[in-house]
């Protein structure tokens, strides 16, 4: 178990004092390398415990998010090649941050050593007792991430009483009792973290999301616009705009995506989401020119991103227009997410609206199986079923859709009671041979 694992190595911490440390019992362990490298960095330098990490430290061990941790440590050790391969691994993997990119250019360019340990992020160890808190920590750390709550909860605790200035702690409990569903107790953990923490900003942030999760937004507003104002973090305002716009207040949340892009120039590739969210409110506002080209410039940045190409292609499909460039993106899409039950609706939708109604079926079918619960797939698999001569079973799904219809769907709801008494009208589906078929694999749009 968790505890007679860390054993060895607490018996390690508890003789760094000692004039002699003993590794020959030391199994190897990437967890154990890790905190012999601390030990030989900042209680007492020992070739043996040096050889030990460098030998025992194998990178498929370790969670992606704690290599950086020790290569900052190898940095501090003198071995900056090999803290590289580490962070070109992080980088090639796709989970570098842009830390870890000024590194990677710092060693590239052999920078100065001032400039380069500017950017580690190196726990600050003075003791044994010190040490054993960070075991105790990185423990809690490992189990949080395989929802081992419990037992992450008592280590982070452990951790506290011998170093109570962990504060990473702090974020562990808050995010154990958070996913708990104890969110006023989880606001509190979070509460913990001092101003001065790294971990400050992104606890600001969770506080926000737990009132906005509790129907609080005006206090989560109010937390990220300070957040914003006091230290320039524009994820916060990013969160603003979100909450704006999951409330269905679209105008507002337009104009804060608005203040966020027009901070560049250019929008940066990370910062791509903004233009799509900002595209999607423009949707909901039926202002399809400024959504059209929102969405198109996100696609730019992500040409194959299947919910870009499934938000694109609906609203072209609902209104009828550029529908051969509709059905390509919607079957890249689907063949990106075939399990997703809003991208299957899109792609029958766009037949539907081709007149391609025997071909429409098969993919509303195919959404509702997906997502039996939701009354408008239930209401367009409908309307496929009454245009493919199918009327008792357009019937039957139009009262599912009612059935499953949300509260706040009465305008969907009305439009399906009049469908029950006069049907709709019958369209003729369009000839085949006048349809443009365009490929699948045909990336433009």
């Amino acid at each position: 178990n968790a505890t007679t694992f860390l054993v060895p190595i607490l018996t390690l911490w508890a003789e760094s004092g000692l004039s002699k440390i003993d590794i020959t019992e030391l199994p190897p362990s990437s967890f154990y390398a890790h905190h012999a490298l601390l030990i030989h960095n900042y209680i007492k330098p020992n070739k043996a415990l040096l050889d030990y990490s460098l030998a025992s430290y194998k990178i498929d061990e370790v969670d992606l998010r704690d290599v950086s941790q020790f290569a900052d440590l190898l940095i501090k050790t003198g071995e900056k090649n090999k803290a590289l391969v580490l962070f070109k691994l992080i980088e090639a993997r796709g989970f570098a941050d842009e830390k870890i990119k000024n590194k990677i250019i710092a060693i590239e360019e052999n920078k100065p050593e001032e400039t380069l340990k500017a950017l580690l992020d190196l726990p600050n160890v003075k003791t044994a007792k010190d040490g054993a808190a960070l075991v105790f920590y990185d423990m809690a750390n490992i189990l949080l991430r395989e929802a081992s709550d419990d037992s992450a909860a008592i280590f982070a605790k452990m951790s506290l009483y011998l170093n109570s200035n962990i504060d990473d702690n702090h974020m562990i409990i808050g995010a154990i009792l958070a996913r708990h569903d104890q969110k006023d107790s989880a606001i509190e953990s979070f509460k913990k973290i001092k101003s001065s923490s790294k971990n400050y900003i992104y606890a600001q942030r969770q506080i926000a999301d737990l009132y906005n999760a509790d129907d609080n937004d005006d206090k989560a507003i109010s937390i990220l616009t300070n957040l914003y104002k006091n230290s320039g973090d524009i994820n916060a305002l990013i969160q603003v705009g979100d909450i704006y716009r999951y409330k269905e207040n679209y105008e507002e949340s337009i104009k804060i995506y608005s203040d966020v892009l027009s901070k560049w120039t250019e929008t940066p590739d990370e910062y791509w989401h903004v233009l799509y969210a900002r595209g999607m409110s423009y949707e909901r506002l039926k202002d399809f020119k400024n959504s059209d080209k929102d969405l198109m410039k996100a696609l730019e940045f992500r040409p194959n991103h299947p919910y870009i190409l499934n938000y694109l292609g609906y609203s072209w499909a609902d209104q009828g227009v550029h529908l051969d460039k509709s059905l390509n993106m919607l079957k890249r899409a689907t063949e990106a997410k075939p399990e997703d039950g809003y991208i299957a609706d899109s792609l029958g939708w766009v037949f539907y609206k081709m007149n391609r109604f025997e071909e429409a079926v098969p993919h509303l079918e195919r959404a509702v199986e997906l997502l039996p619960y939701d009354g408008t797939l239930n209401d367009h698999l409908g309307d496929a079923y009454w245009q493919a001569d199918r009327k008792n079973e357009a019937k039957f799904q139009w009262q599912r859709a009612i059935n499953y219809s949300e509260d706040k769907e009465q305008e969907l709801r009305d439009s399906i009671k009049i469908k029950l008494i006069d049907g709709i009208d019958t369209l003729k589906p369009a000839p085949k041979s006048t349809l443009t078929e365009v490929n699948v694999e045909d990336n433009g749009v």
